[in-house]
């Protein structure tokens, strides 16, 4: 039991990003239209090198070099060759002295995703990430190669940051500058806004895209997958935590996905349709998007930042979705409550909708006195609740 690879804790909220389905409703998909079972021919162990994360919560890093592993492969059509392979080494130590695997050559380093991740969300816990933060990771900052930025499969030498080596590591500045030629362009999530999705919607997007970054809960009985194919046991008992997993392919009752375990079951692995539906509520999907894409994303939605005096909780119509500052995407014709809170201090709610670029929201400490509101300042409130009731009445009628 000692050895079972370590999971990430719970998501600490919901991501309010842009829904793959919408943008492609607008490209004219009314209807998921998918092959019945599918798997992504670039994946097999020929093209991307097994990855492990060993005695680290690395999952969010690893399942997404896979994932840009893959896309890389499927635009460029650059497959490793045999001395490519050639070079694939486990358990090397680097000049620093980092236990780590050489991969293929052009590997991207689940390292960089992970630590650029956990800056860009705020994440304080010892260990693991959220997929919601190394898509923007992949956006904002970009990837270099594993073999510039190598992952510590122990824990004892992380390179928290880069580092010029003699062995291939970059500097600060010049993985900066490689990273930002190696951004993607967007991403959304495969259903809802939240991350939900259904079984059919994560298959459409796993044909249409090719893969899909996925986080799932981990059930009490998956300590029985060591030495096995892959494969978590249907679930049973309660939730022990998190895995992030890259997804490529699907068929009647399967999704199948890599693993990031090492030899510690098998690097091709699957969730059975039974365990979808038990972790549909706990799950979250997510896909890269193309240019095109993204720019269809960006008529399509609209984005609000929200930031705060203090730092605060930013929920979103009552559903916690990260620390401030915080960016979400708004569909036209809908308006959303926007509450920042944080302890010692006054919560505040908003009202907000896509005319809305920003907010700036500053709470007040527990204690300060509220001035009392004016007859008219009652008065306008009552009005404006009154139009937003028949608004939404209107709405329904309408529906």
């Amino acid at each position: 039991m000692a050895n079972i690879p370590i999971l990430d804790p719970a998501p600490s909220g919901k991501s309010h990003d842009y829904q793959f389905l919408r943008i492609q409703e607008v490209k004219g998909i009314t209807k998921l239209v998918f092959d019945q079972s599918y798997k992504n021919p670039l994946v097999s162990k020929k093209n991307l090198a097994p990855r492990d994360q060993d005695g680290r919560g690395t999952c969010v890093g690893q399942s997404s070099a896979y994932t840009k592993d893959i896309l890389y492969l499927q635009i460029t059509g650059d497959l490793p060759t045999d001395v490519d392979r050639s070079q694939f080494k486990k358990n090397v130590n680097d000049v620093l002295g980092t236990l780590h695997d050489i991969l293929y050559p052009k590997s991207n380093s689940a390292e960089c995703i992970y630590q650029k991740s956990r800056s860009i969300g705020g994440v304080t816990y010892p260990s693991g990430s959220e997929i919601r933060f190394a898509v923007r990771a992949m956006k904002e900052y970009g990837c270099v190669l594993e073999s510039q930025w190598h992952t510590d499969k122990k824990g004892t030498l992380v390179w928290d940051f880069p580092h010029e080596t003699e062995d291939g590591g970059l500097s600060i500045d010049d993985a900066a500058k490689f990273a930002a030629e190696h951004v993607v362009d967007g991403y959304a999530m495969c259903g809802r806004s939240d991350g939900y999705a259904t079984m059919d919607q994560v298959k459409y997007s796993i044909f249409t895209k090719g893969v899909v970054l996925g986080a799932i809960p981990v059930y009490e009985n998956y300590f029985q997958m060591q030495g096995g194919d892959g494969s978590f046991p249907e679930p049973s008992g309660e939730i022990v935590g998190y895995h992030a997993l890259c997804f490529y392919g699907y068929d009647e009752d399967h999704l199948y996905f890599l693993h990031s375990w090492g030899d510690w079951c098998g690097m091709f692995g699957s969730i059975s349709k039974r365990y979808f539906e038990r972790s549909i509520d706990q799950s979250v999907w997510m896909v890269v998007l193309d240019a095109n894409e993204k720019k269809i994303g960006d008529q399509v939605h609209r984005k609000v930042t929200i930031e705060c005096n203090v730092p605060a909780a930013i929920s979103v119509n009552g559903v916690v979705v990260g620390p401030s500052p915080q960016t979400i995407s708004c569909v036209p014709g809908k308006s959303y409550e926007i509450t920042a809170s944080s302890d010692g201090y006054i919560s505040k709610t908003v009202q907000v909708d896509d005319s809305t670029t920003s907010i700036s929201m500053v709470l007040e400490p527990v204690g300060t006195p509220q001035p009392a509101k004016s007859w008219y300042q009652r008065l306008v409130e009552l009005y404006h609740g009154l139009v937003e009731f028949l608004v939404q009445l209107y709405k329904r009628i309408v529906k």
